[in-house]
């Protein structure tokens, strides 16, 4: 089971380039800031989750990105971010950036676990701590529970 977090973005002037449509680096640069408001969403900020279970991040190690319709200046984009997988080491997030019910781009980032390796002196991936993989399943419950409690409070008032 999975949840979407949503964040909204408006394009500035400096998004844009000497076209007036969105400079394509800065949908990675929202991609990214769409991940940390994932984690912040459901409750788990970025970090705290770090401190908590002692790995350093979630580094990049592959960033993709499929762009469908030019973005202008003042429009507001729609951030739709899913982890659409979580192995051992690895999660797998897709974005997704709507603009007036339209799909403009969406992109992938697969991260991973990272520790600093004493020994080795660099940066390594680990299995995501069992701790923090059932604080996940449990926060991600809890949110789904709770979008369901508010369908049904619609629901019920329609």
């Amino acid at each position: 089971m999975s949840y979407i977090a949503k964040k909204d973005i408006t394009v500035g002037w400096g998004d844009c380039d000497g076209l007036g449509i969105v400079f394509y680096p800065n949908y990675f640069r929202w991609f990214d800031e769409a991940t940390w408001n994932y984690f912040e969403v459901i409750g788990m900020p970025l970090d705290k989750v770090t401190e908590k279970y002692q790995f350093l991040g979630l580094p990049l190690i592959d960033a993709q990105a499929n762009f469908k319709k030019p973005v202008h200046c003042r429009e507001k984009l729609v951030m739709h971010t899913e982890i659409v997988k979580m192995e051992k080491k690895i999660l797998q997030i897709n974005h997704k950036a709507i603009t007036q019910n339209t799909l403009v781009a969406e992109g992938t980032e697969i991260r991973f676990c990272g520790v600093f390796n004493e020994e080795e002196q660099r940066l390594k991936a680990e299995n995501f701590p069992k701790a923090f993989l059932e604080d996940y399943q449990q926060n991600i419950q809890l949110r789904l529970s709770k979008v369901e409690t508010a369908a049904e409070i619609k629901s019920s008032l329609e």
